[in-house]
């Protein structure tokens, strides 16, 4: 085991050296790589280094400095009191009788979140927008007589409070 360990010891040892006797008056000008850098199983000390320097981009920096996103888990699940559904559930079970997205989006945003991600469609494949690539979707529940769209009202919703949204689709059905 500890042969094992060993190559792995002897980097973060070669890494602490070279970040302990580094400093401005004996190193190059840093260099910085954005996004990622690919390490392999037999890569060298260099690659390290350039890992060690990585920063995100610009779109990445925007996503750290919003802080706090809310994300929203509300589908044809909220109803069936299932953790997940297989896709089999009728659409009537979704039926809410009382949805206020101006009340999510004004009460994340008084609390200090500054995006909301919406799960449109889980992995059971129920869509809360009203699709025709499926039947399994809002357009065939009972909700508003399958003319709701809950992606449509929280998008509403974000534009008049001024908050950023998002959305999850599951590939997975």
């Amino acid at each position: 085991m500890f042969a094992k360990l060993l190559p792995s010891l002897a980097l973060t040892g070669a890494v602490a050296l070279g970040c302990a006797c580094s400093g401005p008056g004996n190193a190059p000008a840093e260099t910085y790589y954005e996004k990622y850098v690919d390490l392999g199983d037999a890569d060298s000390l260099a690659k390290v280094e350039m890992a060690a320097h990585l920063v995100p981009t610009p779109q990445q920096l925007a996503w750290q400095q919003w802080e706090l996103t809310a994300f929203i888990h509300f589908t044809v699940n909220t109803f069936s009191g299932k953790e997940w559904g297989d896709g089999r559930e009728s659409p009537d079970l979704f039926f809410p009788t009382a949805i206020d997205t101006d009340q999510w989006v004004e009460v994340l945003k008084d609390a200090g979140f500054r995006m909301v991600m919406l799960t449109a469609k889980h992995h059971d494949g129920f869509c809360l927008w009203p699709t025709e690539t499926t039947e399994h979707s809002v357009r065939n529940s009972r909700w508003m007589d399958g003319k709701g769209d809950a992606v449509a009202m929280l998008r509403a919703s974000c534009d008049k409070y001024g908050m950023k949204m998002g959305l999850y689709v599951s590939p997975w059905d």
